[in-house]
């Protein structure tokens, strides 16, 4: 085609200005499944992590209420309860303590790790040790021996133990999610 003296050097440079953009432009366009992946997941992280932060948080003024034995596994049952249900997007309330474990091996697809395996068994003991705290006061149960093991109220350092135990099931979980995307 025609084209004025001295502009081809210019019409070169826009030509080769378009190529590179719209190479760009494919790139990007192969790369939106990568890119929006990326952005779910950083956004999950946020999520999670605020959760754990607001739970982490709810954990240590129940451990510095004064409330009784009974008041606290309730607390306690209900925030991990909670926890579980907005983790796992699945509804924890309606189970009963002995059908936890199932639970689990269905989220996870009958694939849980080891750790994995052993954050949900502290769980359920957690769970296991409130329901009984809370239900089985005045029972003929209450009264076997050894009473250390049947005691219907939490020992010295208990509390802090059993919380200890959730707080280190919540990032035995944790731990297993980054490992995993790494």
């Amino acid at each position: 085609p025609m084209i004025l003296p001295g502009t081809a050097f210019i019409l070169v440079v826009l030509s080769v200005c378009f190529l590179i953009f719209a190479a760009v432009l494919v790139y990007i366009a192969i790369r939106i499944p990568v890119l929006l992946l990326y952005f779910a997941s950083t956004k999950e992280q946020r999520k999670l992590k605020k959760l754990k932060k607001n739970i982490l948080n709810t954990l240590k003024k129940l451990l510095r209420s004064k409330k009784d034995d009974e008041y606290f596994c309730q607390k306690l049952s209900f925030t991990i309860k909670d926890f579980l249900t907005r983790r796992f997007t699945s509804d924890f309330d309606v189970l009963t303590t002995g059908m936890y474990y199932n639970k689990f091996e269905e989220i996870s697809c009958g694939s849980l790790s080891e750790r994995q395996n052993q954050a949900v068994t502290d769980v359920i003991e957690v769970l296991q040790r409130c329901d009984y705290i809370r239900f089985a006061k005045g029972s003929i149960d209450s009264r076997r021996e050894p009473s250390s093991l049947y005691e219907t109220v939490l020992g010295e350092g208990e509390r802090k133990l059993l919380v200890n135990r959730f707080i280190n099931a919540l990032d035995i979980f944790s731990k297993e999610e980054n490992e995993e995307e790494k």
